[in-house]
């Protein structure tokens, strides 16, 4: 029993350190990237952009690696919660945390690395079949990033929220961060879903990231100080499920 409660011990300060790496490389990743302008509706110059940025996939790596981290730094939180009712609410958003990372991680495949091949595919040979991949490359990545963003930064949020309010775990008030954040995050995805990327929703979805990014770095920082105590009871419970 006593090995358990040390695993999970370790467990928690894992997670506690890879959710406040995961809310300073994601911020980080978002702030490197460049800001949309009006090119984003015109494919062809904006796929040149693409081509021409040398950080472009260093970026999205940025963001896969900030949210591989995100999901460790997540189920740390959600692993704490235990023998009380938020418990249910805290493996509820464990799952819906898990697929979304699933859908985050195809996003950056194709608004990242899937869009720079075909950017520089159209750049060195502008031919009506280059550009007009490029044109369908630059859609399906402006579709993907409302639902990403309805998902990651909606949902997700929400759910982590609800879950810290009903916790005897930690401080209610924490709480609080990530609702702001899934209700900015959620307007914007459901804008994009029903509709298409407009500017005007760029800054609050720049909102919903940054205040769940630092909610992230709190919530890393709360977890690295909880007592080995408070990781024992949470085996103790486990071992009775």
């Amino acid at each position: 029993m006593q090995n358990e409660a040390t695993q999970n011990n370790t467990f928690l300060k894992v997670g506690g350190v890879a959710a406040i790496l995961s809310g300073i490389i994601t911020q980080v990743s978002g702030a490197l990237h460049p800001v949309e302008t009006a090119t984003i509706f015109d494919p062809a110059t904006h796929m040149k952009e693409i081509a021409a940025n040398p950080t472009w996939n260093a970026v999205y790596l940025g963001f896969t690696v900030g949210f591989l981290l995100m999901l460790v730094g997540l189920n740390a939180i959600s692993r704490a919660i235990v023998d009380e009712p938020a418990a249910s609410w805290a493996r509820v958003a464990r799952s819906v945390a898990t697929a979304t990372t699933a859908v985050a991680l195809v996003f950056f495949v194709v608004d990242g690395f899937a869009a720079k091949t075909v950017a520089l595919a159209m750049t060195a040979n502008p031919t009506d079949a280059t550009i007009a991949a490029a044109g369908a490359v630059d859609r399906v990545g402006r579709a993907f990033f409302g639902h990403w963003t309805l998902l990651s930064w909606g949902v997700t949020p929400l759910l982590f929220g609800v879950t810290v309010l009903q916790s005897t775990t930690f401080k209610k008030w924490l709480g609080a961060f990530p609702i702001i954040s899934g209700l900015a995050g959620l307007t914007v995805g459901l804008i994009q879903d029903f509709g298409d990327f407009s500017l005007g929703l760029l800054p609050p979805f720049y909102a919903a990231v940054l205040v769940f990014n630092v909610w992230m770095v709190t919530m890393g920082v709360t977890l690295l100080r909880r007592s080995p105590s408070s990781a024992t009871r949470a085996v103790q419970v486990l071992g009775t499920t």
